[in-house]
């Protein structure tokens, strides 16, 4: 009997300790009693809150979540505000990065296997935005030659980070790229570079004249070179390939994808190719090309999401693109400009993710629960406008792909186009000539994206028969993400 009572007193302690709020929490839910629950989370003295409470507290931060729900119906918007209100007061600087680093960890796990993953999901999605904002203030800083990359300290950070599926954007440098190629022999590459450094002041001179895309006219035409896969009771096809010429000048060319004949998948990080040639078992290729930016590393830059799985979530603050490859092959933009937007198959409406930490929440919930793919780049053009300026963009000339979506203002006819630019241009300016492009042919642009030519400059595109009849000038087995177009 007497260890009945023991075990009895045990219990009944635990559960008193598991219980236990913070006094400011039940005093604010006690003095608010008829506030609702959007009102008294929007109030709540979060400053007073984290210092009395240690952040990283998750028994107590448990507990007055749990509170919240049975007094207000809702405890994790709590949370996230808490989260925001963290990053706002204490923000990520150059001398608290392993600091913050440190608590971006714990959220990633803050129970240690005590609760269930639905109890843990809100917590690692606070320690993913801390982490985000860890990876950007580190990437600024070795971009601004205020951190070293190179040292033990932020190899150590980034090794962290990259644990935790962030991945920082960074580039190798002009000079060791030239020191690359020159290891390498590669004179055509260096003389190539050459030439474009000097050329490049005349471009950009020209390219400020062309600051208004409603009055400019590209001299840039197309003529056609193939077009196959006849769509049934009509004249037309589905894939059309045209040549780029200006001037008597080959430039390269643009591939006329029309919806829903093809669809789009795209394959994010790992075994990239094994998954292509997967799917060439299966399906029937049209195209294949480099999506998104790989880092140095060989690590997808900014938002990356495949299948419902994080690839990287790091969302970058430079590239307002971020595009979603939708389960019928259809492919969607959000502009990361925009104050707001509603996400596809029915997911709810959402702040920006780039400021708001509960938007950054629910957009990752809704690409784990929807299995979305989706990878963030440069958004050029959207909704029949041209957003990069001439005057303020990056004056960097040389071979470009992008991918523009449009629709026909008569027929609604929609396609998807890969323009493959082989001769250098600076990117405001074949955004401001491809636009200028497709207003001339009818077409409200829905969207304009880069795609990466970098070190991985991928493109095939084949014929009926599946042979390669265009192509860049990197294998597709080196390939670290693709965006691959097959027959419907």
């Amino acid at each position: 009997m007497k260890n009945v009572i023991s075990i009895l007193l045990a219990i009944t302690t635990i559960n008193a300790h598991v219980l236990a709020q913070s006094d400011i929490m039940l005093s604010e839910i006690r003095n608010n009693k008829f506030v609702n629950l959007a009102e008294f989370v929007k109030h709540f003295p979060y400053d007073k809150y984290l210092n009395q409470i240690d952040f990283t507290d998750f028994e107590t931060l448990q507990n007055d979540r749990l509170l919240l729900y049975k007094e207000k119906g809702d405890g994790d918007i709590f949370l996230y505000y808490l989260g925001q209100k963290f990053i706002e007061y204490y923000p990520v600087q150059y001398n608290d990065l392993e600091k913050k680093m440190e608590i971006g960890e714990y959220f990633l796990n803050p129970s240690k296997g005590n609760w269930n993953e639905n109890t843990d999901e809100i917590y690692k999605i606070i320690g993913l935005y801390i982490l985000g904002k860890v990876s950007r203030i580190i990437e600024a800083g070795i971009k601004d030659d205020k951190l070293e990359a190179d040292s033990d300290r932020i190899k150590n950070l980034i090794d962290r980070l990259e644990s935790n599926k962030i991945y920082i954007a960074h580039e190798k440098s002009t000079t060791e790229k030239f020191f690359e190629k020159l290891f390498n022999l590669e004179f055509e590459y260096i003389f190539d570079r050459a030439y474009l450094t000097l050329t490049n002041k005349l471009s950009n001179e020209n390219n400020k004249e062309a600051n208004d895309s409603k009055s400019y006219k590209t001299k840039i035409k197309q003529k056609r070179s193939n077009s196959y896969i006849r769509i049934a009771n009509r004249s037309d096809n589905a894939v059309n390939i045209f040549s780029l010429e200006e001037e008597g000048r080959k430039l390269g060319h643009s591939i006329w994808i029309e919806r829903p004949y093809v669809k789009a998948e795209y394959f994010a990080y790992q075994n990239v190719y094994e998954k292509f040639a997967n799917i060439k078992k299966k399906e029937s290729l049209i195209l294949a090309t480099s999506g998104g930016y790989t880092n140095s590393k060989l690590q997808p830059e900014g938002l990356t999401v495949e299948d419902g799985i994080i690839v990287n979530a790091t969302i970058m603050h430079d590239r307002h693109g971020l595009v979603i490859i939708e389960k019928n092959g259809g492919i969607r933009i959000l502009n990361l400009k925009n104050d707001s937007f509603l996400l596809p198959y029915g997911g709810p409406k959402i702040n920006n993710p780039l400021k708001d930490l509960i938007a950054f929440s629910k957009l990752l919930s809704w690409a784990k629960g929807k299995r979305a793919t989706l990878f963030q780049t440069h958004l050029l053009a959207f909704s029949d406008k041209v957003l990069i300026s001439p005057v303020f963009a990056k004056s960097q000339i040389r071979e470009r792909r992008i991918l523009a979506l449009c629709s026909d203002n008569k027929t609604k006819k929609v396609h998807h186009i890969i323009f493959d630019v082989t001769s250098p241009f600076s990117l405001a300016k074949i955004s401001l000539d491809i636009f200028s492009l497709l207003k001339k042919r009818n077409k409200k642009v829905e969207g304009l994206l880069n795609l990466d030519v970098g070190s991985y400059n991928i493109l095939q595109v084949y014929d009926t028969k599946e042979n390669v009849i265009l192509f860049g000038p990197i294998s597709i087995n080196s390939a670290t993400n693709l965006i691959v177009y097959t027959l419907n």
